[in-house]
C-alpha cells in the first residue's frame, strides 16, 4: 500500500486528453505562477491540484520508496521521467505547467515521519498521454531542509534517488556559478549511478549560464565525471530567462521533450521497420509543431488528414482548444481547394489557403510529400503578424515535407 496513491494509474480524460496531442505548449495564468513561485498553498484556488495524500513513514523514507518501486508492474507504454532540482528553480513550476496544458491533475503526496511528524519529501506528478507515442509519467521530489537532530536512519536526500533509480531519464537543473553546489551534485549522482540499483539509462543535464565560457565550462566539469558506459550523458543549455517567467516552462519542456524522444528513438527497436516509422514520423510533426509555436501570435497548430478529418498531432496553448473540431471543419475546405488548383492549373498544386473568421485567421498547407495531410494554424487577427505567420507555417511545412 506504501505510496500508492501517487504511483498507481491515474484516471486521464477521455474527452479532449484523448483528442489532443497532450504534449501541446504550455500557457500558464500568471496567478498561477505566482502561487507556485510564491506561496504553494494558494495553488488549489487557481489550479486544478489534487493535494492528494499523506503518507506516514516509520524510518528511512529511501528504503520505502524503494520497497515500493519494486513491486510496481512496469508497461511498455508507459515511461517515468524524474526531475532533479536542489535549488527548486524550474522544476516545481514546470510539472504544474505540464499539467495545466495537457489537462491532466497534478498529483501530491507528502511523506512525513511518524515519529517526529516533520515533513521528509513531497513527491508530485503529472501524466502527458501522447497520441501515437509512448505516455510519459513526469516526477518531481522535493526533500525540506531540516534543522535540529535527526533520525541515525533519516536518509531522506536518498529519497529523488530512489525515484531517479528506475527511472526511464533524468533531468537535472543545474547553475552555473555555483561550483559547490555542482560538485555536490555531481558526487551524488556519480555514486548513485554507480551503484547495482541503477537502472536509468540516460541523464540529461539543463544548465542556466550566464556566457557560452561558462556553459563549456560546466559541460566540461560534468564530463569529467567517469560515467558508465551503459549510462548516456548530454547537457544542454536552459533557454534565456527559464527561471523569470511562464513562456520559459513552455521553452524547457519543449527542449525536453526533444531530448526524451531522440534518446527513446536510441534506446527503443520496435517489433517492426513500419511501427518505427511510424513512431518516427509523429516525433518528427510534433516537434515541427513545437517549433512552430514559438510564433508571437499563434494560438494553435495542427496536422491533420484531408480524406478523413482526423487530427494526426496538434499543440494549443489552452487546454480547451478542440483541435479534432476545427481539423473535421477545415478538411472539406481543403480538398475543395486542391481539386480547383487542379481543375485551374493541373500541374500545379495547391500550395496556401488562409480563411478568415472573426477574430481567427486559419493559414492551411497540404503536405507535399502526402497531400492528403495537411498543416493548419490558427492566430488571433489582431496580435499575430499575418506575413510572419505564414512564412512560419512555410517553413514546418518544408521540415514536415
Amino acid at each position: 500500500m506504501m505510496l500508492k496513491s501517487l504511483f498507481g494509474d491515474l484516471q486521464t480524460d477521455t474527452g479532449l486528453g484523448a483528442r489532443l496531442d497532450a504534449s501541446r505548449a504550455l500557457v500558464l495564468a500568471p496567478k498561477a505562477w505566482q502561487a507556485v513561485r510564491h506561496d504553494p498553498g494558494e495553488i488549489n484556488a487557481v489550479q486544478r491540484l489534487r493535494d492528494a495524500d499523506v503518507q506516514w513513514v516509520r524510518g528511512s523514507p529511501a528504503q520505502a520508496m524503494r520497497a515500493h518501486l519494486a513491486t510496481v508492474e512496469r508497461r511498455d507504454d508507459v515511461r517515468m521521467i524524474a526531475l532533479l532540482d536542489r535549488n527548486q528553480r524550474c522544476a516545481p513550476g514546470l510539472v504544474l505547467a505540464v499539467a495545466d496544458a495537457t489537462g491532466q491533475p497534478l498529483e501530491r503526496l507528502s511523506l512525513i515521519d511518524q515519529a517526529s511528524q516533520q515533513v521528509l519529501a513531497v513527491l508530485e506528478r503529472t501524466v502527458v498521454p501522447r497520441r501515437a507515442d509512448t505516455t510519459l509519467k513526469l516526477y518531481h521530489v522535493s526533500v525540506p531542509t531540516v534543522a535540529g537532530p535527526r533520525a541515525a536512519d533519516d536518509d531522506r536526500e536518498q529519497t529523488p534517488l530512489a525515484l531517479m533509480e528506475v527511472s526511464d531519464m533524468v533531468v537535472v537543473f543545474v547553475q552555473g556559478g555555483e561550483d559547490a553546489a555542482l560538485d555536490d551534485t555531481l558526487a551524488q549522482l556519480s555514486l548513485a549511478v554507480h551503484s547495482l540499483a541503477w537502472r536509468c539509462p540516460t541523464l540529461l543535464f539543463l544548465a542556466a549560464t550566464k556566457s557560452t565560457e561558462d556553459h563549456d565550462a560546466l559541460v566540461a566539469n560534468i564530463h569529467r565525471v567517469d560515467w558508465p558506459d551503459d549510462v548516456g550523458v548530454s547537457v544542454l543549455p536552459l533557454p534565456p530567462g527559464s527561471d523569470h517567467g511562464l513562456g520559459s516552462m513552455a521553452a524547457i519542456w519543449r527542449t525536453l521533450l526533444d531530448s526524451w524522444d531522440h534518446h527513446d528513438m536510441a534506446l527503443t527497436a520496435p517489433a517492426d521497420v513500419a511501427e518505427s516509422e511510424a513512431i518516427e514520423s509523429a516525433r518528427a510533426m510534433g516537434q515541427a509543431l513545437r517549433q512552430l509555436m514559438g510564433t508571437p501570435g499563434l494560438a494553435a497548430c495542427a496536422v491533420a488528414d484531408a480524406h478523413t478529418g482526423n487530427l494526426l498531432v496538434g499543440e494549443s496553448h489552452t487546454s480547451n482548444d478542440d483541435l479534432a473540431l476545427v481539423a473535421a471543419a477545415l478538411a472539406p475546405l481543403v480538398v475543395a481547394q486542391q481539386s480547383a488548383a487542379l481543375a485551374l492549373h493541373p500541374d500545379t498544386p495547391m500550395e496556401e489557403a488562409v480563411l478568415t473568421a472573426g477574430a481567427h485567421v486559419f493559414v492551411v498547407r497540404p503536405l507535399r510529400r502526402a497531400p492528403a495531410r495537411f498543416l493548419f494554424a490558427r492566430l488571433h487577427r489582431a496580435m499575430s503578424n499575418l506575413t510572419l505567420v505564414r512564412l512560419k507555417v512555410a517553413e514546418a511545412q518544408r521540415q514536415l515535407d
